[in-house]
């Protein structure tokens, strides 16, 4: 018996800016695992796309090789301050999931990070320092066993931010549903990124993505893989 993967990103850029310095992928893992990346370059607009797609390139590449995601949080962390001279960050978020269903998370990021840890909605706020703002930076890491966390998701600071501190004035966790039997990575991602949007009044503040994932046990021997995608433009 092993694990059912359901991952989902809801993502839009800042109002009246065409890109989005937001970037997230999902990696197929040597292993049989995935992973998950969310990198949000600094600012916003192209210079904050081209560094956040860099971050997540040389992350992809690592992953890939069967790199774990605390040193790959500190290798593109080392490249980025290199390459930039501590200018420029990049909030950094990797969860890998192995085949046991143990999350692994590492992290140099301004997101925040919601757990489903036992029966509750646990936040966990921004680390000390983006990656790339100084020299041998070490990740956060968020190491969770197998069966512990149920669900997870990475909210963007534009998410956290909307109306003014979305994560303080009423509670993130008060805003998500509780996790069911029949709650989706999709449906948890969608409650959180349009409370975000309206708070905004539909023009965001900021780049905003939420990337949700929701493990359960499976009963399936075989892998199957299921990709949807939906674009909304204007």
């Amino acid at each position: 018996m092993g694990w059912s993967i359901d991952i989902a990103v809801a993502t839009t850029h800042k109002y009246a800016i065409k890109e989005s310095g937001d970037v997230v992928e999902i990696v197929d893992l040597p292993d049989g695992g995935v992973a998950l990346i969310v990198a949000d370059g600094q600012g916003s607009g192209p210079s904050a796309r081209s560094v956040a797609r860099s971050a997540t390139l040389q992350a992809w590449s690592l992953l890939q090789q069967g790199v774990r995601p605390e040193a790959v949080v500190g290798a593109v962390s080392d490249a980025i301050f290199y390459a930039r001279g501590g200018k420029v960050s990049v909030s950094l978020d990797i969860a890998r999931i192995d085949r046991e269903g143990t999350v692994d998370i590492a992290r140099l990021s301004t997101n925040s990070l919601l757990l489903w840890l036992g029966e509750r909605w646990t936040l966990r706020g921004p680390t000390a320092e983006p990656a790339g703002r100084y020299d041998r930076q070490l990740p956060t890491l968020q190491l969770e066993r197998s069966g512990d966390v149920r669900a997870f998701l990475v909210m963007t600071d534009g998410v956290t931010g909307a109306g003014g501190r979305f994560d303080e004035s009423k509670g993130i966790t008060e805003r998500t549903p509780l996790l069911t039997d029949d709650s989706s990575a999709e449906l948890l991602a969608e409650t959180v990124f349009s409370e975000a949007l309206k708070r905004d009044n539909g023009r965001p503040g900021d780049d905003m993505t939420v990337a949700a994932c929701v493990l359960r046990r499976s009963q399936v021997d075989q892998r199957i893989e299921r990709r949807t995608f939906q674009r909304d433009v204007r």
